[in-house]
């Protein structure tokens, strides 16, 4: 499996055990973008 597999599979164990709501999903559209409700900066939207 790959690291980023093991990462993601380690921070949902981490977010159950402290209760921390959210989801994650895999998203294959370009058009998607970051979502406008989390706080970010410049180089993100450059990035994202």
């Amino acid at each position: 499996m790959s690291e980023i597999e093991e990462s993601l599979k380690k921070l949902v164990v981490i977010c159950k055990k402290h209760s921390l709501p959210g989801s994650f999903n895999t998203v294959n559209d370009l058009d998607n973008v970051f979502p406008s409700n989390l706080p970010r900066s410049t180089d993100v939207d450059y990035l994202y």
